[in-house]
C-alpha cells in the first residue's frame, strides 16, 4: 500500500508539473515516459502505453523508451507492435546489442523470420559475449528451428552457468523434450518448478511434464 501510495503521489505531480507549466519538448517527453513507468509497474498497461506512445512523439529518438514501449507492447499481448517498435528501435540505433537481442527473441517467440532473427542474436552476442539473455534467445532460436541438439548444447551450458533461472532452466527442459530425453527434461522441469517460476512458465512447465511424464 506504501508503494502504491508512492507511485499516486508521483502521478500527481507529474499531472501537475505538466498542467502548471511551460515544459520543453524533452521535458514533456520525460514527464510522460516517467507516467508510462509508473503505470507499467502498476500493471496498468493500457495506459503505460498512452504515456509512453505521448513520449515518443515528442522524442521519436529515444532508443531506450522505444525498447521499454517495446517490451510494453509485447506485456499487453500486442506483439507485432512490439516486433514494429523493437525495428523502429533499431533503425535509429542499428548497432544496440539490447535491441537486436530483444528483437530477435520476439521474433522467435513468433516463429517468424527465423534466419533473421539467428543474425540478429549472433551480432549481438559479438557485442555483449558474456550476456547471458543473450545466450538465451540464441538457444530459443535454435529450438524454434527445431535444432534440438544446438538448442541443448547452450541450455546445458547456459544453466550451468546461471542454475537459478527458471525460464532458462525451462527452455533446457524444453530442449530435451524435443530431443526426445524425456527423463531429462523432466528432471529439468521439476528442477524449474523449485525456482519461483512465473505464471507464464509454470503452465509451460506443466504442459512439457504432460508430454514427457
Amino acid at each position: 500500500h506504501i508503494r502504491q501510495k508512492q507511485y499516486d503521489v508521483a502521478l500527481k505531480e507529474l499531472q501537475q508539473l505538466l498542467a502548471k507549466y511551460k515544459l520543453s519538448p524533452s521535458e514533456q517527453a520525460n514527464a510522460y515516459g516517467a507516467m508510462g513507468e509508473i503505470y507499467s509497474r502498476t500493471g496498468d498497461l493500457p495506459k503505460a502505453i498512452e504515456n509512453l506512445e505521448k513520449s515518443r512523439r515528442l522524442a521519436p529518438d529515444n532508443v531506450a523508451l522505444l525498447n521499454f514501449l517495446a517490451q510494453t507492447y509485447n506485456r499487453a499481448g500486442q506483439r507485432e507492435q512490439a516486433r514494429r517498435t523493437f525495428q523502429d528501435a533499431l533503425s535509429k540505433d542499428p548497432g544496440n546489442p539490447q535491441t537486436m537481442n530483444n528483437l530477435a527473441y520476439l521474433m522467435a517467440d513468433l516463429g517468424t523470420d527465423l534466419d533473421q532473427a539467428l543474425t540478429l542474436a549472433n551480432r549481438a552476442k559479438q557485442r555483449l559475449p558474456n550476456l547471458v539473455e543473450v545466450s538465451d534467445t540464441i538457444g530459443w532460436i535454435y529450438l524454434k528451428k527445431n535444432l534440438s541438439d544446438s538448442a541443448t548444447d547452450v541450455f546445458r551450458d547456459l544453466n550451468t552457468k546461471v542454475p537459478n533461472n527458471a525460464t532458462f532452466r525451462l527452455h533446457y527442459c524444453m530442449a530435451l523434450a524435443q530431443k526426445g530425453d524425456k527423463a531429462g527434461a523432466s528432471r529439468e522441469c521439476h528442477t524449474a518448478m523449485n525456482l519461483n517460476p512465473s505464471k507464464e512458465d509454470l503452465d509451460q512447465i506443466k504442459q512439457v511434464l504432460a508430454r514427457v511424464g
